[in-house]
């Protein structure tokens, strides 16, 4: 067989299965296919460089500001990215359709 016959198989065969997932498991299949797609962008976008993380600016604005305590401005910051990490999941499950 040619690499396009088998190009066209391989895919015809991928759609099949994954309506044939869909059908029998709805959630678990589009589950399973988020996992994938999240899988698919996060291996093509590059690593976030040390110097641009939360915990690198933390630091360096505690170098910079020695008066604020850094284990308070340290609990502020989980503070307000838990009630964002909150804010995010329940806006995300009113945007899913099946729900």
């Amino acid at each position: 067989m040619s690499f396009l016959a088998d190009w066209w198989f391989a895919t015809f065969s991928l759609i099949f299965f994954l309506v044939l997932a869909a059908i029998l498991d709805p959630t678990g299949a589009v589950n399973s296919f988020m996992i994938m797609l999240i899988d698919l962008v996060k291996g093509v976008l590059p690593d976030t460089p040390k110097d641009m993380t939360i915990a690198s600016w933390v630091t360096s604005f505690q170098a910079s500001f020695p008066i604020v305590g850094g284990e308070i401005l340290v609990e502020v910051i989980n503070g307000i990215l838990g009630m964002i990490g909150l804010l995010m999941i329940f806006k995300i499950w009113k945007l899913l359709p099946f729900v």
